[in-house]
């Protein structure tokens, strides 16, 4: 995956398609403030805080 603030960031969703794209979500798009997809890398963030080393949360699409 591509290095950015977000790998290391406690509000980070990474959404795995059946194509094997990932996409970075961030939880704290709630707030007008944060895209809900921001474009990567990121190297400054406003919302960052450090969650657990490179681990993610992953949500895998359905496939229908």
């Amino acid at each position: 995956m591509t290095k950015s603030r977000c790998n290391t960031c406690l509000y980070l969703r990474v959404i795995s398609a059946p194509s094997g794209a990932h996409y970075f979500f961030c939880k704290r798009s709630n707030q007008n403030d944060f895209p809900k997809y921001p474009p990567q890398p990121v190297f400054k963030c406003n919302g960052y805080a450090s969650g657990d080393n490179e681990q993610y949360e992953t949500i895998d699409f359905c496939e229908d």
